[in-house]
C-alpha cells in the first residue's frame, strides 16, 4: 500500500505504513499496511465502495443532536436506514448538509 494516508473517492480515509495507530490485522510480517482499511468509519476492502461514515455521526442521530454530513453520506444514511415519511423528515431536522468535498 502506501507510506502517506490517501483519501478515496468515497471520503475514506485510508491507514498507511507510517501510522503509528494502524492495526496489524492490516499488515504484513513487516509492518507493511497491505490491506485497504478506513481511519474513520473502520471499513476494509470490499466495504469501501460505500461512502465514509463516522460512527459518531450515527451515535448523534440517534441521540437528536446536529451533524455535518456531506450530501453523499447523509443519502447513503438515509437509503441504509430506509428512512421515508416522517422519520425522514425527523432526521432532516437534525443534518446539516455540507456540499461534498468540502
Amino acid at each position: 500500500m502506501s507510506r502517506q494516508r490517501k483519501v478515496d473517492p468515497q471520503g475514506h480515509h485510508l491507514y498507511c505504513t507510517a501510522d503509528p495507530d494502524r492495526p496489524e490485522a492490516i499488515c504484513d510480517r513487516n509492518g507493511e499496511v497491505v490491506l485497504a482499511c478506513c481511519v474513520i468509519c473502520g471499513r476494509g476492502e470490499v466495504q469501501l465502495e460505500e461512502p465514509c461514515i463516522d460512527p459518531k455521526w450515527l451515535r448523534a442521530l440517534a441521540n437528536g443532536q446536529a451533524v455535518p454530513v456531506t450530501r453523499t453520506a447523509f443519502q447513503k444514511m438515509r437509503d441504509d436506514l430506509g428512512l421515508m415519511g416522517e422519520a425522514f423528515d425527523a432526521v432532516l431536522t437534525t443534518v446539516k448538509i455540507k456540499e461534498d468535498g468540502s
